[in-house]
């Protein structure tokens, strides 16, 4: 980043970016390399990639008559996943109470 731009707000903006990322940018500079290998950065880093961002979308499968759900997860790891869980009848009954 720029020499214009402070540490501090580089420290935010490179925090927030995925591992596979970091591992490349270690080779940017040395205060690179000393920030993204220090304990303080890693725990930094870590709390704000605990949890990620997941959505759950349920549709109504027409041809199959049958509702079927579609998980996006906000992770590099996983792309996407498809799965049809079994649905218990009393979360069925709710639908039409």
């Amino acid at each position: 980043m720029s020499d214009q731009i402070p540490f501090h707000i580089q420290e935010d903006i490179i925090k927030r970016l995925p591992v596979k990322l970091l591992i490349q940018f270690r080779s940017v500079s040395k205060a690179w390399k000393s920030l993204i290998d220090s304990s303080e950065f890693i725990a930094a880093h870590s709390a704000l990639h605990t949890h990620p961002q997941h959505l759950l979308v349920k549709y109504e499968d027409l041809v199959e008559t049958e509702d079927k759900y579609v998980a996006f997860i906000d992770d590099e790891c996983y792309l996407q996943q498809r799965f049809v869980p079994t649905v218990p009848l009393s979360v069925k009954s709710l639908r039409h109470s």
